[in-house]
């Protein structure tokens, strides 16, 4: 039985290892994590090579929603018209880091000025 959970918990840290996410990145001998403001990242981190603004859908954010068409003359009768998901769009900023040909490019998400998200993508160059 020990055994079983010395697996189990073995393999769960290994799956933890692989994700593609990461929860600080470290810059030089300095550290930023998931929920630091952007000067902070800035004066630690230094200037990004890329740098780009776009608007991401969440897909956590996105709910059917049916849509009612009222009778003119009954304020209780209604027919449905449509039925189709309402998405929720973000204005996110994403920053790269090419850290060079030994170590992943970390590629920051920023929302409303705080970090989401540090992904880890292919090796750097």
């Amino acid at each position: 039985m020990m055994k079983k959970r010395f697996k189990v918990l073995l393999f769960s840290i290994f799956l933890l290892g692989i994700s593609g996410q990461a929860l600080a990145l470290r810059c030089g001998s300095k550290l930023i994590s998931i929920g630091d403001r952007k000067p902070k990242v800035l004066a630690r981190c230094g200037e990004p090579d890329f740098a780009e603004t776009q608007e991401r859908r969440y897909p956590s954010y996105c709910r059917d929603t049916d849509y009612y068409v009222r009778d003119e003359y009954s304020y209780r009768s209604s027919r449905r018209l449509h039925n189709y998901p309402i998405c929720h769009y973000k204005i996110v900023d994403i920053w790269t880091y090419n850290f060079g040909p030994q170590k992943f490019i970390k590629e920051l998400i920023f929302q409303n000025g705080y970090l989401k998200e540090i992904n880890n993508l292919e090796y750097g160059y």
